[in-house]
């Protein structure tokens, strides 16, 4: 299932690099899960990396929004408990936080955001 997930978010990711070539820059994926040792996960807590944080985050401001958070999901996924904190978070924050399943949810909730940039 995860890399089913993986595939959506890199179709994602190269369409907007061939659509909008000059906001490719300004949006990246956040590496915060996966499998690794204790010892490396030990390391990364201890940078900053917390359980939870969405996939990725298109860091351009609107007047409604300080940016767009996606997370990824296949349509049977379900967000953890932890998912579901953060997107509280990024609201609490004025950050638009979208849920997508497809690669047609992805597309339309980043078009949908630029219209209001």
């Amino acid at each position: 299932m995860k890399r089913e997930e993986d595939r959506l978010q890199m179709a994602f990711m190269r369409w907007v690099q061939l659509q909008y070539p000059k906001l490719r820059d300004f949006i990246f994926h956040i590496p915060n899960g996966g499998k690794m040792s204790v010892i490396t996960g030990s390391r990364l807590k201890a940078m900053g990396v917390k359980s939870g944080v969405a996939d990725v985050l298109f860091m351009f401001k609107t007047p409604d929004f300080g940016g767009l958070w996606l997370e990824f999901k296949t349509p049977k996924g379900r967000q953890s408990d932890t998912q579901k904190v953060f997107e509280e978070l990024a609201h609490i924050a004025h950050y638009d936080y979208q849920l997508v399943r497809t690669f047609d949810e992805a597309t339309e909730a980043f078009k949908r955001y630029l219209e209001n940039v």
